[in-house]
């Protein structure tokens, strides 16, 4: 750990040794700060909204939260989120709550735009972090922590950012915008070459064009997926597999025949509509088309589930690959590429104790994210900053309401969330990687320590 001596003797002057009794925000209130009760603290900076909420009894360490991908609807970048399933700034809900009772203060922003927004993201986590330094006075531990592109954001606090202690990456994109955006395309090209020639994969030029393009591709993967006999379902378990998305969801265990191609077809489904969101956003937020496809396309090799059920469902593995690979080449902009790069591409640079959690069957931020970032920090030499959690489903569950963890994206429990800060404040607070008998009685049921995420697809 980098020594905060400075900072901490200052801190000393401010917090008492232990728990402290908040009685609200200090300093001088801007016009742009509403103080709307003795433990909130509400405002904007830039444009972002911001908030603020104090314990009854402050441990000293602030936890500051990034939200994850917002949609550009034109409506500005919406309120604020405390954590991951506060939806109004407030904080009204159980996690909050919960992280509250134990003492944590909480601070967490909208960006000033919505879409990719990386860049403003890191903006309003410094300037948020600022802003309650400024109110509250410097806290003893900083924790950086978001979710999905949020995750994203905290990876490259993590890396960057010297008044963070510690960061939980939850469910987060950290294999980085060019791996991300690349696969959506590739996704998007090889969709339209087996499934649906009538889709457009770039260049939509405006809103309308791409927001009539997921039912596009909606229709012709259940078309596919009814076709069971001559190929249709089979392109869909490949498409699937092609592209890392998991062949289990919330209401298809994926143990039959029947529920695999429908798990398939659910996954792909929402897995383009995600792509064409981001593709789409992103052309018009760095100027063209910055994802890239693959000179080549390698063969894949089929896990033996999906192996078993393409052959079953008489599917030719290699055709689709030589189709796919024949596919019209899709133009990308270098300049696009550049800004969508320096957006934030991580480099596994840890400078802090870095706590990941990720769902097995993420159907958005795909499991093998934490292989990449895993092999990235390994090739920086920071193998020991990083920790990486894996939450696997209940071995049996009701599919008419799904699991209630390990299945979709960011699906965990409040209780495995606060486990996974708990994780790095110990390490945080002692110096010492927590035990594997530590970190399973923190997080609990659902914890997998024996699972190993697969290779990015290629």
């Amino acid at each position: 750990m980098r020594s905060r001596t400075g900072r901490r003797l200052v801190a000393g002057l401010l917090i008492a040794v232990g728990a402290v009794a908040f009685s609200g925000c200090t300093g001088s209130s801007k016009k742009k700060d509403t103080f709307k009760c003795a433990q909130v603290c509400a405002g904007t900076i830039h444009g972002a909204a911001y908030a603020i909420r104090m314990p009854k009894s402050w441990n000293g360490t602030l936890l500051v939260y990034s939200h994850g991908y917002r949609s550009d609807t034109g409506t500005g970048p919406g309120p604020a989120a405390l954590t991951q399933t506060d939806r109004t700034g407030v904080g009204a809900d159980q996690l909050t709550q919960d992280l509250l009772a134990r003492g944590y203060a909480l601070a967490g922003s909208s960006y000033a735009s919505a879409g990719w927004a990386v860049d403003d993201a890191l903006t309003a986590a410094n300037e948020l972090h600022q802003r309650f330094v400024q109110l509250i006075g410097p806290p003893k531990r900083v924790y950086a922590w978001g979710s999905s592109l949020g995750g994203l954001v905290t990876e490259l606090l993590a890396e960057r950012a010297a008044w963070v202690d510690g960061a939980v990456p939850m469910c987060g994109v950290v294999a980085g915008p060019l791996r991300t955006f690349d696969n959506a395309l590739a996704a998007l090209v090889a969709t339209k070459a087996l499934l649906a020639p009538q889709l457009q994969v770039s260049g939509w030029g405006n809103a309308a064009s791409a927001a009539a393009q997921p039912q596009v591709a909606t229709k012709a993967i259940q078309t596919a997926a009814a076709d069971r006999t001559n190929g249709g379902a089979a392109k869909i378990v490949y498409l699937a597999e092609r592209f890392g998305l998991p062949l289990k969801t919330q209401f298809f265990k994926g143990d039959s025949q029947v529920s695999l191609v429908s798990a398939a077809a659910t996954s792909l489904a929402g897995y383009v509509t995600f792509a064409l969101g981001i593709l789409a956003q992103g052309e018009a937020r760095f100027g063209g088309d910055a994802a890239q496809l693959p000179t080549t396309i390698s063969a894949l090799q089929l896990t033996p589930n999906a192996l078993s059920a393409v052959t079953a469902l008489n599917g030719n593995p290699s055709a689709y690959a030589a189709t796919i690979s024949s596919a019209a080449a899709v133009p990308s902009s270098s300049t696009a590429r550049a800004e969508l790069q320096a957006s934030g591409d991580p480099t596994g640079r840890l400078r802090v104790p870095t706590v990941t959690m990720h769902t097995e069957f993420d159907p958005f931020a795909i499991i093998a994210d934490e292989k990449v970032l895993a092999d990235q920090v390994a090739g920086s030499g920071k193998a020991a900053d990083l920790m990486q959690l894996f939450i696997a489903p209940p071995a049996t569950y009701d599919t008419r309401t799904g699991p209630p963890y390990g299945i979709n994206h960011c699906a965990f429990t409040d209780g495995q969330i606060t486990g996974a800060i708990t994780v790095l404040d110990q390490w945080v607070r002692t110096s010492n990687r927590p035990a594997a008998g530590e970190v399973a009685h923190d997080v609990g049921a659902g914890l997998d320590p024996t699972f190993t995420p697969p290779q990015w697809p290629t």
